[in-house]
């Protein structure tokens, strides 16, 4: 038996057979288009996702210290505020104090202790 690479396959026996390659056939390029552009789309999406994450690897998370509602808080930043530890999730202008829509709390406070004496 010779083994040929541009000999191309035996066409099936029975019309219905021959009608099922057809369809098949005609819908690869349609199939291979279809996986490409899905491909493409996470691709893109990992590289988006890649850019963000080296941002972050950058710049890491910032303590800024006890909020002072005079200073404008950039997206990372991590200030404290009666007691409890809250990251700025955007950038927070000045006079957004935490808890608002610009932080999520890290950390709440913990209840005042009395003196173990």
């Amino acid at each position: 038996m010779s083994t040929n690479d541009d000999t191309p396959p035996p066409m099936p026996a029975s019309p219905q057979a021959r009608i099922a390659l057809a369809v098949m056939e005609g819908a690869i390029p349609e199939i291979r288009a279809f996986v490409a552009r899905e491909c493409q789309q996470l691709l893109d999406r990992i590289k988006e996702l890649e850019l963000r994450l080296a941002e972050y690897e950058r710049h890491g998370v910032k303590y800024f210290g006890v909020y002072t509602k005079a200073q404008e808080y950039p997206k990372g930043a991590m200030v404290t505020r009666d007691g409890s530890l809250f990251v700025a999730i955007r950038n927070a202008p000045a006079g957004d104090a935490p808890p608002s829509d610009s932080y999520v709390l890290a950390v709440r406070h913990g209840k005042d202790g009395r003196d173990l004496r």
